[in-house]
């Protein structure tokens, strides 16, 4: 979860970043903590939304609008999903280093953010 920032912040090889990470979510969260972060299954449910139009266009009379307006939105869900889960990554890298909150976010939320 945390190789991408451990190579960028701590300048570590791929390797050295995997077990960076491994050792930060098992220190911080300990390895009773079994679950996904929210981001996944909120924009899932979000992307269902667009199968609406979609289906609409390619079924019924909507056309290639509705099926080039599903696209669209599909786009710019997984744009936003990556900005979202990017941000979040971020911020628990931060407080699994750091032990603060950061980015506006509570230490409590931080403390246990796993769906399980």
């Amino acid at each position: 979860m945390f190789v991408l920032p451990a190579v960028v912040m701590e300048g570590l090889g791929p390797m050295k970043a995997l077990r960076r990470s491994q050792a930060l979510l098992r220190d911080r969260w300990s390895s009773d903590d079994r679950g996904v972060l929210g981001t996944g299954v909120t924009f899932a449910l979000l992307f269902l939304i667009g199968l609406v139009p979609f289906l609409w266009g390619a079924l019924g009379d909507g056309g290639v609008a509705a099926i080039f307006a599903s696209v669209l939105y599909w786009l710019l869900l997984t744009v936003l999903w990556s900005v979202v889960h990017g941000i979040l990554v971020t911020a628990l890298y931060h407080y699994a280093t750091a032990s603060e909150a950061s980015l506006g976010f509570h230490w409590q939320a931080l403390n246990h953010p796993w769906v399980r």
